[in-house]
Formats: structure tokens, sequence, C-alpha cells
């Protein structure tokens, strides 16, 4: 009971962060998030993010946060259930830090830490791609090079996303399952 009222709250708490929240990325530690009530600028993450993983610098990404409480094998969108909200397919995440690095920015993969959250300034319901077909739904982390464009929709620009999102990136369901809050336990 007391879960299913959390889990109203923060709804309601994405919802509303999902309508009042427009930037650009810019990538720099001024840039912000202006929402109605609040600002979330990069160092807002680095400050957030820091006592649930490690902040270090890759080659490809620069400066990207990796989460320490996760188990071997762990990959994101996994912990969390789907909610279907007014802007769209919401993940909604078991973890305590999951509004930021499930909504802003874009998880990549990296041979030396796994998995690594690449900040971004832009909300979104879930930064992943889908996939269905024969009563099983697919969905994975979209790359940071994805990006959303007012008016085009989802730009990959010259992104190989056969290359970008490898097949262990993805994650199936059974479409009975698609909707059940232990979702982990199904995958």
């Amino acid at each position: 009971m007391r879960q299913s009222l959390i889990r109203q709250v923060l709804i309601l708490l994405l919802l509303g962060l999902g309508v009042s929240a427009c930037a650009n990325y810019g990538g720099r530690s001024g840039t912000a998030v202006r929402g109605s009530s609040s600002v979330i600028t990069i160092n807002g993450f680095y400050e957030a993010l820091a006592p649930y993983g490690s902040w270090v610098e890759v080659e490809v990404h620069g400066r990207v946060w990796v989460p320490s409480s996760v188990e071997v094998g762990w990959r994101p969108y996994t912990h969390g259930q789907w909610v279907y909200t007014a802007v769209g397919w919401t993940w909604l995440s078991d973890w305590s830090w999951g509004w930021a690095p499930f909504h802003y920015g874009r998880w990549s993969r990296d041979v030396r830490h796994g998995w690594v959250w690449v900040p971004g300034m832009v909300w979104a319901p879930a930064w992943v791609a889908w996939r269905d077909g024969d009563g099983w739904l697919g969905w994975s982390a979209l790359p940071p090079s994805a990006r959303w464009t007012v008016g085009v929709g989802l730009d990959l620009g010259a992104v190989d996303l056969t290359v970008a999102m490898a097949p262990d990136w993805w994650i199936f369901v059974s479409d009975r399952y698609f909707l059940d809050p232990r979702l982990r336990l199904r995958i």
C-alpha cells in the first residue's frame, strides 16, 4: 500500500517535471533546466548522484556516472516498471537515484566501467528505443548521441544503431508481464 502511494506521488512529480522542463542540452556546468519551481544543473547531478556511485572520466563521453549499488550484469531500465502517463510510457525506477539517469541524459556501455550514465539536460519519460512482436515487448537504452528535436522527433544523426545498441542492450519481456511492478523478475 505504501509503495503504491509512493509510486503515485512519483508519477505526479515526473509528470510535473515533464510538462515544465524544457531546455537545450549544453554539456557545460552552467547549463540548466528551468521548470516552474526548480533549476537542475549539471553540477546538481554531480552532487545528487555522488552518494550512489562514482563520477569518472571516459575518453568518448567525458565525465560520466557509474552506479555502485547494482549487481553484476545489471542493465539500465530493469529495476522498476513502465507506467503510461500523459507524456507516454514512463519509466518509474526502483532506485532512489533513478529520477535523473532514466529521464535526463543517456546510458552507454564502457569496456572498463560497464554501464555509465552520460548527463544531459533534456527530460524525457524514458530514453529508450522499442521493439515488439510475437507477444514480446523490448526496449533498449538509447546511446548518448540520440537527441530529441522539437518538430522532428528522435534524431539519431549518423548513428548506426546496430553498432551503438548491441544485442545485449535489449531487454525483452512477454507482453503479459510488461506492466508488472516486479518487472526485473520477469526479464
